[in-house]
């Protein structure tokens, strides 16, 4: 059997319109948590205990009034996060491999945004084809601090 760590041919990364992260349900380990500013930022490791698999979350977020507000992280705090929260993961023995990353919504990433709306025939980035989305995650513009952070790591993404 392949070392869990050293190969993600099957790494997607979750991109949701909708969806926060925060809905997403598991037993999560706090892999690494900063400050950016005003910003939290949190990379943690979610599985259900009956799953073979996990998900690296990422989250970024300001406490307004105890309540958990999004904030927008630039592509340098997704990058040095995300590489100390995989190296932490590699660190654990006892967790779940990986197959994907779950970042929440796309508005929270002006970087993102802007560069789907670049690029968008439709105009939005919520009317995108599934083809047009697909092209836009794998595209450097926006997969560049994700893959940096696994290849930081020794991990491939292909």
């Amino acid at each position: 059997m392949q070392n869990r760590h050293n190969k993600f041919s099957a790494l997607i990364l979750t991109f949701s319109l909708m969806l926060p992260t925060a809905s997403y349900a598991g037993i999560e380990t706090l892999l690494i948590g900063e400050q950016q500013g005003n910003c939290t930022i949190r990379v943690t490791h979610d599985a259900t205990p009956s799953s073979m698999f996990g998900t690296l979350v990422f989250r970024s977020f300001v406490v307004i009034d105890s309540v958990h507000h999004p904030c927008a992280a630039t592509k340098s705090h997704v990058r040095e996060t995300l590489s100390k929260g995989i190296a932490q993961y590699i660190a654990y023995n006892n967790l779940k491999p990986i197959t994907s990353i779950m970042v929440g919504k796309i508005s929270h990433f002006p970087w993102i945004k802007s560069d789907w709306l670049n690029k968008s025939q439709s105009g939005s980035y919520e009317k995108m084809s599934r083809s047009d989305f697909n092209a836009l995650v794998s595209s450097e513009a926006i997969s560049e601090p994700f893959k940096t952070a696994l290849n930081k790591n020794g991990l491939e993404f292909d």
